[in-house]
């Protein structure tokens, strides 16, 4: 089955067009796409179009590299709600939420994290990609979405922002001197991740747009987007399941707090979960240990600290869990994770 991604991206396309002098209707014909800005929001073209088309758009640019210029101009024109959360957010961590918004509404391809280094002071927003580094449209992809972040950071910091290092997996291309003017930052290529990396202290900075009820209402907007997104019950099920790793202050709390999240009432929720079989606390209790596999997997982490994180009380009552979920320890779970041949990303 080909995956699908939603055109929404269409005014940043032409935007990047013109400022590299390229005219993108003929493009968008090569490829089959006929854009209709009544239908945006509902029209979607296969992964392998949108691939060609940055492809030749990249190749036929007059002028500057399009990925680039791509990123610098993207915006979620067809997707307000995701642009009043990042513009009203507490601070970059609270807005480094919209990416698990944009993998759902945007590109699943989009698996972007934040990896912390207490140790050395520093923040990796990385983007995780599964395919060979050299291929020259994952390149493309690569840059382009690396210079749509680091352009959001330098738009919610300002005058604060300050990124370290820019680290790519792919070989230093040819013009490897325009990602210096990009990014204005260290660059290294032939590296084992995709990463941006910041002064760990940005992340919690507060931010001078922050205001909490927009904020508020702009993440109810994005959770009522996903929920008909799925549809039908089921779609319930992964509404909520997106909602732990979107807001994971919500793997503390009850069942309240998660229908309110999506707008809904506790005995709606309970209700509709019951028909597909779920029940809250098990659709929680596979969210905690989803984000505890993957904060036992993080350099530097103690087992001490993934238990406050998570919320537990103490390191016992998280190894008792932990230990209900895997049927190993979390300290033995994490030896064993780690002697594999392959990690993973």
């Amino acid at each position: 089955m080909s995956v699908r991604v939603p055109l929404v991206s269409l005014p940043t396309w032409i935007k990047a067009a013109s400022r590299c002098g390229l005219n993108i209707g003929p493009l968008f014909a090569e490829q089959g796409i006929d854009p209709d800005l009544t239908q945006i929001a509902d029209h979607s073209v296969e992964v392998q179009v949108m691939d060609a088309l940055l492809l030749a758009s990249t190749r036929r640019a007059p002028s500057g590299h399009f990925p680039f210029v791509f990123g610098e101009c993207f915006a979620f024109d067809y997707l307000p709600d995701f642009e009043t959360f990042l513009s009203t957010s507490d601070n970059l961590r609270e807005a480094a939420r919209v990416f698990a918004w944009i993998r759902e509404l945007i590109d699943p391809r989009i698996d972007i994290r934040i990896e912390e280094d207490e140790g050395r002071g520093e923040g990796a927003v990385m983007l995780m990609t599964d395919a060979p580094s050299d291929s020259e449209t994952l390149r493309y992809y690569v840059e382009s979405a690396m210079a749509a972040v680091d352009k959001f950071a330098r738009e919610l910091l300002g005058s604060r922002h300050r990124l370290l290092a820019a680290r790519f997996r792919h070989a230093r291309p040819d013009y490897a001197d325009r990602y210096a003017d990009v990014f204005g930052a260290p660059v290294a290529f032939g590296c084992e991740r995709n990463a941006l990396v910041y002064p760990l202290a940005l992340f919690d900075l507060p931010l001078e747009g922050a205001f909490p009820s927009l904020h508020q209402q702009a993440e109810q907007q994005v959770a009522r987007r996903i929920q008909d997104l799925h549809g039908g019950q089921g779609g319930l099920v992964a509404a909520v399941r997106r909602a732990f790793e979107m807001q994971p202050e919500l793997l503390q709390t009850g069942q309240s707090e998660m229908a309110a999240y999506l707008g809904l009432g506790v005995r709606s929720l309970q209700r509709r979960l019951a028909a597909d079989g779920e029940s809250f606390r098990e659709l929680r209790d596979r969210a905690l240990r989803r984000a505890a596999e993957q904060a036992l997997l993080q350099e530097g982490v103690g087992i001490e600290q993934v238990a406050e994180r998570l919320g537990f009380s103490d390191r016992r009552s998280f190894t008792r869990a932990f230990r209900r979920w895997s049927g190993m320890t979390p300290s033995t779970w994490r030896g064993w994770r780690r002697a594999l041949p392959d990690k993973g990303n």
